[in-house]
Parts: C-alpha cells; structure tokens; sequence
C-alpha cells in the first residue's frame, strides 16, 4: 500500500511512524520494557514514540537500531553522492552563487 504523506500534517505521520515501529516491535515479540533495557532509554519514552509524541531524533536512532531497522534510513535519504546513475564518473559538484545583481 503506497502513502501519501505530502497530505498528512506532521503530526499524522509521527503518528504512523510510532504505530509502524509498535507493530515492528511486537511482530519481534519485544516488550517496551526490553527495547528500553537495549537501547538505554526510558520505558516512557518508548511509549511516546509509539504514540506518535514528538520525540528527538537522538531517542529515533537507538530504537531503529534495536528493531534492525536503521539500514532503512540510506533508502529514505540517500548520499548524494553515491548515486548508482552516475556510475564511476561521479563528480562532487560545488555550489555556485549567483552573480550578485548592482
């Protein structure tokens, strides 16, 4: 099922997120207790991210990395520079200004 997120508000897809990560983790019959225990984080915070509270991104990564989910994240925001459609003629390109108008 593909989703529309441009759609949604922010709060919406924080929601999905935390609902995705609460089914990934009970398919892995993991309790919010023993995610905490393995990422170092409080039991409260794992149920806010899977109630779709704002949390920081520093909370994110240990729960994507305890769920095994973390390779994930070079699919959502791939390197731009290593894109496979450029092949061995990759060039790092430099940003260039604008002319500045008198």
């Amino acid at each position: 099922m593909e989703t529309t997120w441009y759609g949604w508000t922010d709060a919406a897809i924080v929601a999905d997120i935390g609902q995705r990560l609460r089914l990934v983790r009970l398919n892995k019959s993991i309790t919010q207790q023993m995610l905490a225990e393995q990422t170092g984080l409080n039991r409260t915070t794992i149920r806010d991210i899977e109630r779709g509270k704002p949390v920081n991104i520093m909370s994110l990564l240990p729960v994507l990395r305890a769920l095994d989910l973390l390779e994930n994240l070079d699919a959502v925001l791939p390197h731009p520079l290593r894109q496979p459609a450029l092949g061995s003629r990759q060039v790092a390109r430099q940003r260039v200004r604008a002319p500045k108008k008198a």
